[in-house]
């Protein structure tokens, strides 16, 4: 990842620019090319960073521990793979995306993950 792109993604994560969603939007989305290697050639696991390489990572962009990290995902499995980074003490969100989950619309623990239960992501406690 270019230094130009770090910094402006470090900037952004660390909420430099007051409460601009927006700006981070951008960030993220023009980092992302960096952050997903070429599936065609790698396994799900592979895909997946683990709890080390993701804290490494948070490390080395200086992000600091109290940013929220908000995982979206349709199985609890998806919101679980950061339980070993929220025993870290990092503040772990999760966003469980499932119409047919009995607790639609209620916060339930997830390995020790906050974890919001949504519809859809056009509901409006999916913000």
């Amino acid at each position: 990842m270019p230094n130009a792109l770090q910094a402006q993604l470090t900037s952004a994560l660390r909420g430099d620019d007051g409460k601009d969603d927006d700006v981070l939007r951008v960030a993220l989305k023009d980092a992302s090319a960096y952050a997903h290697p070429n599936t065609t050639v790698v396994t799900q696991i592979d895909r997946k960073p683990n709890a080390t390489r993701l804290l490494d990572s948070l490390q080395r962009l200086s992000v600091p521990p109290e940013a929220p990290i908000v995982l979206y995902g349709d199985q609890p499995r998806d919101i679980s793979q950061a339980a070993e980074l929220a025993e870290t003490g990092r503040r772990i969100e999760g966003v469980l995306i499932d119409p047919d989950h009995p607790d639609v619309g209620r916060q339930i623990d997830i390995k020790g993950i906050p974890t919001r239960v949504i519809g859809s992501l056009t509901d409006p406690n999916a913000q």
